[in-house]
Formats: C-alpha cells, structure tokens, sequence
C-alpha cells in the first residue's frame, strides 16, 4: 500500500476521458487528494462535460482542418455562421470498435473497420457527404483538448511540468491492442508539444474503463482494508456506445485480480 501511494503521490496526473457522447478531463497535482475535472470547452469546474461532437467549418472542399476552423460541442460560434462548408461529426470514436458480429466473448470479436493508422479507417460527418480519416478528427479533438488543458493551468497560475507529469487516456473493455496503438498514436500527435516537450512514452497510459473505475475505487477504499481482507469491485460502465462489466478483488498484500 505505502509502496503504490508513493508512486501516485510524487507525480502529477492528467486523466482524460475521451467519450462516445461526451468528454471530460480531470486533473490531480503532486502529493494533493483533490481531484480537478473541468470541461474541455469551458474549462469550468461545474460543468465537467461537453458534448464529444467535432464541427468543421471550411472556405472550401480542400482545406486542412484545424483548431482554428473547427470546435468542441454544439453551440455553434457566430464566427463560423457564414462558412459555406460544416461538416458534423458525432460518435466517431465508434468506428474503432464496430463489430462484425454480436454475442462474441472480448477475446473472440472480430472488429469490422481495418485499422490502420493514420490511413484507416475513415468516418463521415451526419451529412455523409465525404469521407475524412478518423485519424484527421481524433487529432483535432485531442489538439482542443490541449489548448483547454493549458488555458485551464494558465488560470491556476501554474504549467504543465512534462518531467512530472503522467497523462492517462481510457478506452472501452472491447479494446485490443490495435485499437489501443491507434489512440496513443493519436493522442501524441494531437498534444504535439507541451511546455516545450512532447509527452514521453513512458509517461502515457492507455487506460481500459473499468480498470480504471477499479484501481480508483481500490484507492479508495485502501486504507479500509486489513490485511488478508479481500476486496471485490463490480464495475459496470454504461456509456454512449459500449456497455463494459467488470468483476475485480483484491487481497490486502497481493496483487490486484481483473476478471473480465
């Protein structure tokens, strides 16, 4: 116990959830139990949520997309009213886990998009009038939640200590490797370089869900638990476009058991 408080505690940790519907970022500095969450487009406290929807707006059909001419959320800037082109994205994150068939076990299922970063694969906005690389939108989505990360540390006088710093991205149980190399890949490249470093990789953590619900209900619950005592967790994580159900224990003194 005393061994995984220290690891935590001297460390910052930058947590984000990166959802079907919606988005959150939490925050938690070195050696404090306060935990940060703020939305992505606000950056207020008391609305820890937006909506994960990317809008494009362009001048014309081949122009790059940037944080400059797209948003999070959907209420509309008045500066983008009169772009010609609006491109609508919604549950995008979805085509990494589209499945080919149902009723399968998690080491059974066989994924229905290729993935194959960045190439594939491809989603449509609502109007289904092109096809973009997921890969073009999770950047961006990720480049916003940069600019809200630091505009969010600006106002609490503070920077983003790199050296110091773990940041942790979640994706659904359902997730296999390939789907987990394309989200670091992504996450890196939208992040690009923060306080004059790019993220290490082994400062990064690809997060299943559940796991993470238990290892902060374990941390929780910690300091409650006797030696020899077992813990058991269920996990149930219903959210925009996976359900995930996790059974975990774990026995004061041992290393904690995930059974999916």
């Amino acid at each position: 116990k005393k061994r995984m408080n220290q690891q935590n505690n001297n460390m910052n940790v930058i947590a984000i959830d990166l959802g079907t519907t919606t988005t959150s970022v939490a925050v938690r500095f070195a050696n404090q139990d306060i935990i940060h969450t703020f939305s992505p487009i606000t950056g207020k406290e008391e609305s820890q949520k937006t909506p994960s929807d990317l809008h494009v707006f362009l001048k014309t059909p081949d122009e790059n997309i940037t944080t400059e001419n797209s948003q999070l959320g959907n209420e509309i800037y008045q500066k983008f009213e009169d772009y010609p082109i609006h491109y609508h994205f919604q549950a995008y994150k979805m085509a990494l886990y589209a499945t080919k068939s149902h009723n399968q076990s998690v080491a059974q299922i066989q994924f229905l998009n290729e993935i194959k970063y960045p190439e594939l694969p491809v989603v449509q906005p609502i109007c289904k009038t092109t096809n973009i690389k997921l890969s073009t939108v999770y950047t961006i989505v990720v480049a916003h939640i940069k600019k809200a990360i630091e505009n969010w540390f600006q106002r609490q006088g503070n920077v983003v200590d790199m050296n110091n710093t773990v940041w942790v991205i979640t994706v659904p149980a359902i997730a296999g490797p390939k789907q987990k190399e394309f989200m670091r890949k992504i996450f890196i490249d939208g992040m690009g370089v923060v306080n004059g470093q790019n993220i290490k990789d082994d400062h990064l953590f690809c997060v299943l869900e559940p796991e993470g619900a238990f290892l902060y209900a374990l941390m929780a619950k910690l300091a409650q638990i006797t030696d020899g005592e077992t813990l058991n967790i269920l996990a149930i994580d219903v959210g925009g476009g996976t359900l995930d159900t996790t059974v975990a224990s774990f026995q004061n003194g041992s290393e904690p058991e995930i059974k999916k």
